[in-house]
Parts: C-alpha cells; sequence; structure tokens
C-alpha cells in the first residue's frame, strides 16, 4: 500500500508506523510539487525522492531491468524528456511549487520510460538537500500481513498525519474490472471481426479462381485427368498464394501496430508494442484454416464442372 501524509513530516515517524499492527516493510519518499523548465520548455509535475532501499517501488526499463537512482542528480521519463528537450546530461531549471518556493538547478542524469504520465526521481537525500531540509518525508510505500490487514486499517485511520491509503490490490482490481476487461471485450469482438474478414477474402479469391479456370479445369476432366488431379492443380495454387501471403501478412500487421502504437500516445498514458510470436502463430492459423475451409468448398465445385459444355464447344 501506499501511504500519503497530510503534511511534510520528519523522517523519524517511521518508528511509529512499524508499530502499527501487521506491518512487514516500509519504504519512505518525498514528493516535492515543481516545475521543470529548459528554455521556454515547462512542465508542472512533482519530483518523488526514492530511498536507497526499493523494494516496493521500482523502476524498470523496458527490458524490466531495475533503474538505479543515484545519490545526486534527476532520472526523468522519456516522455518528459522528450516535452522538455533534454538529454542525458543535460542541466534544467527547478522552480519549487511549496514553502520558500526557491529555484534550484539539476542535471538529468538518467531516464526512464514508463507508460504512464510524466514523471522525474531523485534519491531522497538529494531531494532534501535540494529543499534544504532536515530528513522529511511525504509517504510510505508499506507491506501488511494479509491476517492483520483490517486491523492495520484501523490503527491507520488513528494516526493524525496520514492524509490518505491507497491499496494496491484494490486499485489492480479495480482496473482489471473496468479498463482492462473493456479492452479485452473490444479485442476479442474486433478477432472475431478479423476473422470473418480473413475468411471472406481466402474464399473469395478461391471462387474467383475457380470461375476464371472452370473451362480449362473442365477440359483436363475431358481429356483425362481425375477429380483429384484437377483439385490438386486450383488448391494447390491456392496453398502456394496463402503460404505466400503469410509472411508478407505478418510484416503488414506489424507495420500497422507500430503506426497504431505511434499515434496512440497522450499526455497520461503510452501503449508499448508488444508481439508474441503467439500473435504470429494465430493469425497464420487463422489464415490456413480459412484456405482449408475453402479449399473444400472450391473443391466441390471442381467436381460438379459442366464437362458436356467443354464438348460442344467449337474450341
Amino acid at each position: 500500500m501506499t501511504v500519503n501524509f497530510v503534511e511534510t513530516v520528519p523522517a523519524s515517524v517511521v518508528a511509529s508506523l512499524k508499530q502499527i499492527s501487521g506491518v512487514r516493510q516500509i519504504e519512505t519518499f518525498r514528493a516535492v510539487p515543481v516545475r521543470l523548465r529548459n528554455g521556454q520548455y515547462s512542465r508542472q509535475i512533482g519530483i518523488t525522492g526514492l530511498s536507497e532501499r526499493r523494494d516496493l517501488f521500482r523502476l524498470l526499463d523496458k527490458d524490466e531491468s531495475i533503474v538505479e537512482v543515484p545519490r545526486s542528480g534527476l532520472v526523468v521519463s522519456s516522455h518528459l524528456a522528450g516535452i522538455l528537450h533534454v538529454g542525458v546530461g543535460d542541466e534544467i531549471t527547478i522552480e519549487v511549487l511549496e514553502k520558500e518556493r526557491p529555484v534550484r538547478k539539476g542535471r538529468v542524469v538518467a531516464l526512464v520510460d514508463d507508460y504512464s504520465g510524466s514523471s522525474a526521481y531523485m534519491h531522497i537525500e538529494a531531494l532534501n538537500r535540494l529543499m534544504r531540509e532536515p530528513p522529511a518525508i511525504s509517504g510510505a510505500f508499506m507491506t501488511l500481513d494479509s491476517l492483520l490487514e483490517n486491523r492495520a486499517f484501523e490503527e491507520l485511520k488513528e494516526v493524525p498525519f496520514i492524509g490518505a491509503v491507497n491499496l494496491q490490490k484494490a486499485a489492480f482490481e479495480g482496473f482489471m474490472e473496468s479498463f482492462a476487461e473493456n479492452m479485452l471485450q473490444f479485442q476479442f469482438i474486433n478477432a472475431i471481426f478479423a476473422c470473418v474478414i480473413a475468411f471472406g477474402v481466402v474464399y473469395n479469391s478461391a471462387r474467383i479462381a475457380l470461375s476464371e479456370r472452370s473451362r480449362e479445369l473442365a477440359t483436363l476432366r475431358v481429356i483425362g485427368f481425375t477429380k483429384g488431379e484437377v483439385s490438386g492443380i486450383l488448391l494447390g495454387e491456392l496453398a502456394l498464394l496463402t503460404s505466400v501471403a503469410i509472411p508478407f501478412g505478418w510484416l503488414i500487421g506489424y507495420g500497422m501496430s507500430w503506426g497504431m502504437v505511434k499515434t496512440l500516445p497522450t499526455e497520461h498514458f503510452r501503449i508499448p508494442l508488444v508481439l508474441s510470436s503467439s500473435t504470429y502463430g494465430f493469425a497464420a492459423l487463422v489464415i490456413a484454416s480459412a484456405a482449408i475451409v475453402s479449399g473444400l468448398i472450391v473443391r466441390r465445385g471442381v467436381d460438379r464442372l459442366d464437362l458436356v459444355s467443354v464438348l460442344k464447344s467449337s474450341e
């Protein structure tokens, strides 16, 4: 859970939090509202000062590797760095928006890829030095014994300097019940439409091929080819076209997904491009299944070719 205090308090209050029933682990943080400025570019956000030990709140890069927060300098999100037009090593102005509202200078020492909002981080001791204040904290990340959870909540309500308590499990469940559930339903409907369209395209291609070559195929039947041999010519062509089309479909699908991801980012969230091997496998399976079903239907058309009309033809 995350516990936010009503106002900044001395770091020594952690001792009182440890006395709450069921508390297993505590990691403190300091949050300071600021305006980061680089020339004409600026953004009002909050700098979060993190402690040395970070098991409950970790900064991860795209490869899910932990990003360390050095004892000096700023770690900012890649999205925020783009807004401010800064990179690693650049110096930016920090306009503090609380207390005496001092103006400081800070250097960007690392970038981190996040997918929600715009963030900036510092070592908590460096942030305290920037504020020229003794060790102070704005809240804490905590873990509780699940058996003592209710009792811990009751005791937290009695702590006067605690302003809000956010339970990660409740936030995650709320996300899954609202946004994630709607997104999965939307994806399911899109997948159904995609399968129907894929089958329609493959089937129409097979029907057109049969219609264009019906006279030639019937002629082959007349001169002695069996139904299986004649069907093999048409279905072999369909199989060849399908096998060649699947890799091109993968490339086109990847390009479309990449384009969508690049146009979707907003100030509040970004969606990474994640395509697993199962995605490509599912797409290939749908097309292959559509080709097989279409081939079986077209095969019946080949068996019903009008041989009499071919024999009567002047050609």
